[in-house]
Formats: structure tokens, C-alpha cells, sequence
């Protein structure tokens, strides 16, 4: 084996070591109205009003470019991550990567759901 191929297979090694290792550090959360980004399953560092949430999707983790302005908080390698649009933020795409990213997006689409109808009959 040459060095070079040799020193690939230990970046690679050590790149899947870190993400593992983050697995426990952050996580996302569905908490109240907002969708939040968690130090240590506790401390909020990124919170996402429902309100300003534009749209939210599953999308490939790999195969999506998300370009300028997007934050990426992938923690775990998977196939699947979710996108989330928001309408007022310097960063305006967020992607995460839960554990469930379909229920995670059946989760918060309904609290969308929720609240839009909620400011609805505040309305009238």
C-alpha cells in the first residue's frame, strides 16, 4: 500500500470518527413554537420560530447544493437531511440531519398547520 492511499483511508477514518462523536454534542428538537438546535440535548444554540419558517423538506444529504447561506448542522452521515427555509434570517437555509428526518418533517409541518390556523381565527 503506498503512503499516500495509506493517508487517505486515515482522513477518512478520522472524518467519520469526529461526526460520530458529534452525534451526542448537538441535536435538533421541536420545542414549543420553535424549531431548536441543541448543545448537549439541553442548551439552545439556533432557534427557528415556526412563524418564520418559509418551507421545510426532506432532501438528499449529499446530492443538494445548498450554496451560500446555508447553515449545515449534520451530525450523523445518512442519506436523508432536512431543509428548512426561512423568511427572515441572514442565513435564510438551515439543514439538519435528525435521526427521523421524514417524521421530523410530518412533526413540524403540523405545527405549522397548527399555527396558521390558529393566527387565523385570531384574526376574526
Amino acid at each position: 500500500m503506498s503512503l499516500t492511499l495509506i493517508l487517505q483511508i486515515a482522513a477518512l477514518v478520522g472524518f467519520l470518527g469526529v461526526l460520530y462523536a458529534l452525534r451526542p454534542i448537538y441535536d435538533y428538537r421541536l420545542h414549543g413554537e420553535e424549531v431548536q438546535i441543541v448543545l448537549l440535548k439541553r442548551f439552545p444554540i439556533l432557534r427557528i420560530p415556526i412563524s418564520d419558517i418559509n418551507d421545510i423538506a426532506v432532501v438528499s444529504a449529499w446530492g443538494f447544493p445548498f450554496g451560500f447561506g446555508a447553515l449545515r448542522f449534520g451530525n450523523r452521515i445518512t442519506k436523508w437531511a432536512v431543509l428548512i427555509s426561512r423568511k427572515h434570517a441572514l442565513f435564510t437555509r438551515v439543514v439538519i440531519t435528525p435521526v427521523e428526518p421524514h417524521a421530523f418533517l410530518a412533526d413540524v409541518k403540523l405545527k405549522m398547520r397548527h399555527s396558521s390556523q390558529i393566527a387565523i381565527s385570531r384574526e376574526h
